[in-house]
């Protein structure tokens, strides 16, 4: 009952009234438990009609060939069933203890079959459990490594824009040091240039000073001749002894300040000419005395 197969107890205990009936259950064991479909006994092959051909009298052996491979079928049945001596009587004589021991093996065989493939299935769910867990766990993986591999990615972008950055910055950074740089040498070359003024400077205003000592000299010998305003002659050269020294200040800063140091210059020029025209006085002067 429990393979959709229906026996009466009369059909149990006396078989060999019902063989059609044992045949039919035979055939639907062969298909439950070897998997052999019942149209494989009623059909013949191309080749076995050849051979059925080539035997004297055929027509003696058209159900001969089909019968043979059902037997054959029953005998590989029960020897899976652990039944070892299934034969031609056990479907043309069957009798009850042999049909009950040959349904007992298939129930057996059937049980382990269930208990086994019970045993498969706790298996097989068991690993597709861990399957599916591993699947979860290196699909959470796959999650985790991507959002790290966004983050690397990101952080390269970042950093690949701070190196364009820092590529401009050191651009700019070398242009403005290329402008200081001629800056500096320009700066340099005016230094130069000032200290050269400088020492012009320097030279003229000890010609200067020598030229006042001599003019002093002068001075103190024409002296006793000058009869007209010698206080006032007296105060112009103060005068110029006083802005020679202002004039000896400013020399000491020219090298600082090129402006300054051209401001100077045309200061003691003056001073120069200031001195001239003293000299020139004093000449009159005295020439006038003379005369």
């Amino acid at each position: 009952g429990g393979a959709g197969i229906e026996l009466s107890q009369n059909e149990i205990m006396e078989p060999n009234r019902h063989k059609e009936k044992v045949k039919s259950v035979f055939i639907e064991l062969i298909h439950i438990g070897l998997g052999i479909p019942e149209d494989t006994f009623t059909s013949t092959s191309m080749l076995l009609m050849k051979k059925r051909q080539s035997l004297p009298y055929p027509e003696l052996h058209e159900e001969s060939f089909n019968n043979l491979k059902f037997l054959k079928a029953c005998m590989k049945l029960m020897r899976v069933c652990g039944i070892q001596d299934f034969g031609f009587a056990d479907l043309h004589a069957p009798t009850s203890k042999r049909f009950r021991r040959q349904l007992s093996g298939f129930i057996n065989y059937g049980r382990f079959i269930g208990d086994r493939e019970s045993a498969l299935f706790v298996e097989i769910n068991n690993d597709r459990d861990e399957l599916i867990a591993g699947f979860l766990e290196m699909k959470n993986e796959q999650k985790m490594l991507k959002e790290q591999l966004n983050q690397v990615q990101a952080d390269a972008e970042k950093r690949w824009h701070e190196a364009n950055d820092v590529d401009d910055e050191c651009g700019e950074i070398g242009a403005e040091i290329a402008k200081q740089n001629k800056l500096q040498a320009s700066i340099r070359e005016e230094s130069l240039e000032l200290k050269k003024k400088a020492n012009m400077l320097k030279d003229k205003i000890a010609t200067i000073e020598l030229q006042i000592q001599e003019m002093e000299g002068n001075e103190r010998k024409l002296a006793p001749q000058i009869v007209e305003s010698p206080d006032l002659l007296n105060r112009d050269i103060a005068d110029l002894g006083n802005t020679l020294d202002e004039e000896m200040k400013y020399c000491d800063n020219a090298e600082q300040d090129s402006n300054l140091a051209e401001l100077r210059v045309k200061n003691v020029m003056k001073a120069q000419n200031d001195v001239a025209d003293a000299t020139n006085l004093t000449r009159q002067v005295s020439d006038d005395k003379i005369i």
